[in-house]
């Protein structure tokens, strides 16, 4: 029963980074749209791998769903 608790635990922690990730690629995406952030390579740069993160991080979240799931039955 600890691995279920540990899974959960882990789980727990995935999904709020990802909802951190989330927030910040939306505050990025939108001052985007200012002249200055379309000239910064850095910044889109940054955004781009903040997103490749994020789904790394969902990867992971549905491993570990799916691995509760085959413990849950």
């Amino acid at each position: 029963m600890s691995d279920l608790k540990s899974l959960k635990k882990q789980l727990t922690v995935l999904k709020k980074n990802h909802y951190e990730l989330d927030r910040t690629i939306l505050h990025l995406t939108a001052q985007k749209f200012d002249i200055e952030a379309k000239k910064n390579p850095h910044e889109l740069n940054m955004i781009r791998d903040l997103k490749k993160r994020k789904l790394t991080i969902r990867d992971q979240i549905f491993n570990i769903e799916k691995q509760i799931k085959n413990l849950n039955c």
